[in-house]
């Protein structure tokens, strides 16, 4: 929208719009990006059970997890990538954020504090998104203590957030 020469009121009024999240079309997302790692994954799982089948087992696809755990959470892409599984609780269905991925230099990525203090914090998980990182954790090839919960496919960190919004957020909208 072009914006000069449109009032303050105006202006607020769209910004408080923006504010305004959709909870149904939220959730179709979500069902949506879960349900297009489960069609890869079962897919994936067929193959793995084939005689004579010679190439290793391919990572299954978390990315329509990543997104659920990331509305459901309001984690930042950074501390959701530097999450392991170490972090996560399952007795008492929380997460305990410690660490985020930030940038070491210009191409090198690290592991380090969170943005700020208030950061660091431990996370409640509701029921559903728990059962869906258990059962995550047992398909996943990667799934020791200081294993990625949302690794790649290779199991290690991811470079940025772009891969997602690009492959997966964006076609799903």
């Amino acid at each position: 929208k072009k914006n000069h020469g449109r009032g303050e009121d105006e202006v607020r009024a769209d910004a408080v719009s923006l504010l305004q999240f959709d909870k149904a079309k939220i959730e179709e997302l979500v069902e949506y990006v879960l349900n297009q790692d489960r069609d890869y994954n079962e897919r994936q799982l067929k193959r793995r059970v084939g005689i004579g089948h010679n190439r290793p087992p391919a990572q299954l696809k978390c990315s329509g997890l990543q997104v659920s755990f990331a509305f459901q959470t309001g984690l930042r892409w950074s501390e959701q990538h530097a999450l392991r599984w170490c972090d996560v609780d399952f007795l008492n269905q929380n997460v305990t954020v410690v660490t985020a991925v930030r940038k070491a230099g210009k191409s090198a990525l690290e592991i380090g504090d969170t943005k700020t203090a208030l950061s660091r914090r431990v996370v409640p998980l509701a029921p559903k998104l728990s059962k869906l990182l258990s059962e995550w954790k047992l398909l996943s090839l990667y799934s020791s203590d200081d294993d990625f919960v949302f690794p790649t496919g290779l199991g290690t960190l991811h470079n940025s957030s772009s891969n997602t919004l690009k492959r997966v957020l964006k076609p799903a909208c």
